[in-house]
């Protein structure tokens, strides 16, 4: 059993002497939370000793990084961080915190000195290790440097890309905002040529989930915009635009902390001129059509299209964007009919082109195997032969028949449309009859 006397007590400064005489196995609770005081005045009376020294970190750029270290011994304590050998005065606290690592502090190291009245002890090192970060993408009517007339519609993009993007797997990086939809970590600021900041009013076309779960293959994207009306009152000139993902204060468990900056986006804001060139009438119109799609309004997107190819029947831009908004809205044979008619369009005027048009190739590819994929099906029921099949909206079919698959007889282009399906019937026959369906 431990005893101590009277002339043994703790002054605050000499640790306290103790005496041991064995004299049982078991020692009583209160004995032995008593010996715990003690020994703790006995630490925290001394020089500095360290409990956790600070730990080698590995971070992606943009994140925060904190050091930190848990020491003991004689109050007030005086903490003297260094980097790479040299002091550093940027944290006198157990703490040291890097608001957003940069690819330049790869490799750095760090230590820290615990000071009190009855000494210092210096820690080991800490090293730190960079990766290049996830990155913020921004651009302005898909250009990064965009001349702009008032009147005209602005359509910002923002995309945050993974590290690991080009690797088939990667870990995913938790998205989220203090308050609110991960969108809200986004911000926008517009500078003009004075490097002054300027409130444009860009509205937000919402995020279903509040959480980003980023991961390589899918970027996270937010589409900011501001109408023609929005952007007719604008002062004219020069600005730039930089959009920044900040998630320093977030506190969702497993989400990522830190700043990342895009590259600026140099914006040239102008009046139209009193006559457009056919590039600029076709910019102009696709942004009205892009403008019109976001607003939920595929009938005006239509009109804006059709306006350009009015004026311009072979412009390559417009009969690329009807055929791809026609596709996405359901109508692969009108699609098609554009995607052709774009693809004629380069074929002649660029015949020696090196470089074939893949975006619109892959396009009629999928539109092509959507079509051809219609599959008839027959039920005889009480002698009469029902043909079947899917309706594609925008389509009109031509159904034929044969005997021997060479000779092909027209049969019927009027049918009966009903729950998304159309039908034909007639009486069998007395031969082998082969039926096919003409999408047109």
């Amino acid at each position: 059993m431990t005893t101590f006397t009277k002339d043994n007590e703790c002054d605050g400064k000499t640790p306290a002497r103790l005496s041991t005489r064995k004299r049982s196995r078991f020692l009583p609770t209160a004995f032995l939370a008593l010996a715990g005081s003690l020994i703790c005045a006995i630490a925290a009376s001394g020089p500095p000793t360290l409990i956790v020294a600070p730990a080698d970190r590995t971070v992606l750029e943009g994140e925060q990084v904190v050091f930190e270290v848990q020491a003991d011994g004689a109050e007030p304590l005086f903490y003297q961080w260094q980097r790479d050998g040299g002091p550093s005065f940027e944290s006198i606290t157990s703490s040291y915190t890097i608001p957003a690592a940069q690819l330049e502090d790869d490799s750095a190291v760090f230590s820290v000195t615990v000071i009190n009245a009855f000494g210092e002890i210096t820690s080991s090192n800490a090293v730190l290790r960079v990766r290049p970060g996830l990155e913020v993408t921004a651009s302005l009517n898909q250009s990064l440097e965009p001349e702009v007339f008032r009147g005209w519609p602005m359509l910002i993009e923002v995309s945050l890309v993974h590290p690991d993007a080009l690797l088939g797997t990667t870990f995913p990086i938790v998205i989220a905002a203090t308050n609110g939809p991960w969108s809200t970590a986004i911000n926008l600021d517009v500078q003009d040529s004075q490097e002054a900041s300027v409130n444009w009013p860009f509205q937000l076309t919402q995020p279903t989930n509040d959480v980003l779960a980023l991961v390589g293959d899918s970027p996270g994207v937010l589409l900011f915009w501001l109408g023609p009306n929005q952007t007719t009152p604008l002062a004219a000139g020069d600005y730039e635009l930089t959009a920044t993902l900040n998630t320093t204060n977030v506190t969702l468990p497993g989400a990522w902390q830190g700043v990342v900056t895009s590259v600026p986006v140099n914006i040239s804001l102008t009046d139209e001129p009193p006559t457009l060139t056919e590039a600029q009438f076709e910019e102009k119109q696709r942004l009205l059509a892009r403008y019109a799609l976001l607003q939920g309004d595929p009938v005006e997107a239509r009109r804006q299209i059709d306006a350009l190819l009015a004026v311009y029947p072979e412009n390559i831009g417009g009969l690329s964007f009807l055929a791809r908004m026609l596709a996405e809205n359901g109508h692969p044979k009108a699609a098609l009919d554009a995607c052709d008619r774009a693809l004629s369009v380069i074929a002649s005027k660029f015949p020696d082109a090196l470089e074939p048009p893949e975006a619109l190739l892959l396009l009629r590819n999928a539109l092509s195997e959507q079509l051809g994929s219609i599959q008839i099906s027959t039920t005889l029921q009480q002698g009469v032969l029902t043909l079947t099949w899917r309706v594609i909206p925008g389509a009109s079919y031509r159904l034929e028949s044969s005997t021997d698959l060479r000779a092909w007889t027209l049969r019927e282009t009027n049918f009966v449309e009903s729950s998304g399906s159309a039908s034909w019937t007639t009486s069998p026959s007395t031969q082998t009859e082969f039926f096919r369906l003409v999408v047109e």
